[in-house]
């Protein structure tokens, strides 16, 4: 438990009727993270050990004044978390400046023993022949000026982590983090109406690139950002695959409300081309081998007289020189040029002639109805109120009195309204991150709100549900008639 001393109990009231003791931290913990809701009423545990008057946890910190806030308990465990890892990253550094100290050391170490042996050199051949004028000893010691110099650089240089690919920075002034929060205030805004298809390019860019040179290419601007955490999301983010995971998800596009800093997308958009792709998109050649045909060209062809490789039956004998390899005519008994060879003996023989041709193999292949416009596969629908008209609910919330006569008259709205402007509202841009199945048909893909107002307005749909008896939501075609009268404004 996290109670202290002069910290006061608490008593609160669950929904069964029994009380549960806590401490005030608790309460303001446990509201933090759902558990209780703003008027949930709890009661202090007096001296005497009977309960006082029934309060708000508001109310109740505002006469006796929390012993300590949960913010400033939160806020305090994360910089004790970010010093153990501050002083974790000091001690790592330390420890390879001691390598490197040591390395210096001993290569100055080895320069200066062999500088003294040339020197020792050099005066013995002064001794040895003393008739030397001012321009001889000059140039002795201009040469062992050059030799300590050459001994010095050949010794082996400690090696420094240099990168092993070109760092991406952005450009001044620009925040490449800027999409993990608000950017109402940003000073170059995407534009609306392109917010969905930017993110949806951009996702599928990042699935198809190198994962690994993305991480080593922006290694410095991740380095510089220490705490990366989405305060619109209220989630922590760890390395650079996370962030691009979490700004392309349907939640964190809803999350910003059609608000973008196009600077930001447009650093991570550049940092993902410039990643070399593991799957090539657009024209990449493949390496040449077994099954495909030379490219066409005046490359380097193989040459007269080279022995090709054999690719298969490296086993077979090779015919040397002066023997003759087995001659194409000579057959032992006759083949049928087409068809099945005969069993031997008395049965039934087939005709000859072609084979029938082979049944396809079978195998879950997915229906092409069920693919997007960008081929990525369907997801079931999340579980969200709005999204039930595309699931088999047996309870819904609040159900529609007459489904059939509000869906006509969604869609003689649809027929008259702006779809590109009902594709990017703000309210549903965030729904179709990823294209998604509908479970009562099981026939289409939905990828854009003007996919599903079709859809859900459609003969067969509206039948099928009618005919399953499928409850119908007032609250989702509520949703979806504000949304489709939007777009007609």
């Amino acid at each position: 438990s996290m109670m202290t001393e002069d910290e006061p109990d608490l008593w609160y009231d669950q929904s069964n009727g029994s009380l549960v003791p806590c401490s005030l931290r608790e309460a303001q913990i446990w509201l933090a993270d759902g558990y209780f809701t703003s008027d949930t009423r709890f009661a202090k545990k007096e001296g005497d050990g009977n309960m006082g008057e029934w309060r708000t946890l508001e109310e109740l910190m505002e006469r006796n004044g929390p012993s300590m806030p949960f913010t400033e308990w939160y806020s305090s465990e994360e910089e004790r978390k970010e010093q153990e890892e501050e002083l974790g990253r000091l001690l790592e550094e330390m420890a390879e400046l001691r390598q490197r100290r040591n390395h210096l050391q001993r290569v100055l170490t080895e320069a200066s023993e062999r500088r003294a042996y040339v020197h020792s050199e050099l005066d013995r051949l002064v001794q040895k022949y003393p008739a030397t004028d001012t321009r001889s000893m000059q140039t002795q010691a201009t040469l062992s000026t050059v030799i300590s110099v050459q001994t010095t650089a050949a010794a082996p240089r400690p090696t420094s982590p240099v990168p092993l690919l070109p760092q991406i920075s952005p450009p001044p002034g620009v925040d490449p983090f800027a999409l993990l929060k608000s950017c109402i205030g940003a000073r170059r805004k995407l534009n609306t109406d392109d917010v969905v298809g930017r993110f949806k390019q951009l996702r599928i860019r990042f699935d198809r690139c190198d994962k690994k040179q993305l991480v080593q290419r922006t290694s410095s601007v991740f380095a510089e950002h220490r705490v990366k955490m989405c305060t619109l999301c209220r989630l922590k983010l760890d390395s650079t695959n996370n962030v691009m995971e979490h700004i392309c998800g349907g939640k964190h596009i809803m999350a910003m409300q059609g608000a973008v800093c196009a600077d930001a997308l447009d650093f991570w958009w550049s940092a993902v081309e410039t990643a070399t792709t593991a799957q090539p998109v657009f024209g990449a050649n493949p390496a040449p081998g077994f099954g495909r045909k030379p490219e066409p060209g005046f490359g380097s062809k193989q040459g007269f007289g080279v022995k090709p490789q054999p690719l298969f039956g490296a086993n077979k004998p090779q015919y040397g020189f002066g023997a003759k390899p087995p001659s194409l005519f000579a057959v032992n008994k006759p083949q049928p040029l087409f068809g099945v060879r005969p069993e031997p003996g008395f049965g039934k023989k087939p005709d000859p002639g072609f084979g029938a041709r082979p049944e396809p193999a079978s195998g879950n292949k997915l229906d092409p109805s069920k693919r997007s416009v960008q081929g990525a596969d369907p997801i079931e629908p999340p579980n969200l109120p709005v999204l039930s008209v595309l699931r088999r609910e047996s309870k819904v919330d609040k159900l529609s009195a007459n489904p059939k006569d509000e869906l006509a008259k969604m869609h003689s709205i649809f027929k008259i309204c702006d779809k590109k402007k009902l594709d990017n509202d703000p309210n549903t841009i965030g729904l179709f991150a990823k294209p998604l199945l509908c479970m009562i048909c099981n026939r289409c893909s939905i990828d854009k709100a003007s996919n599903l107002i079709t859809h859900i307005t459609g003969n067969g749909h509206v039948d099928t549900m009618l005919k399953e008896g499928c409850p119908v939501s007032q609250n989702a075609t509520d949703f979806w008639m504000s949304a489709v009268q939007r777009a007609c404004k």
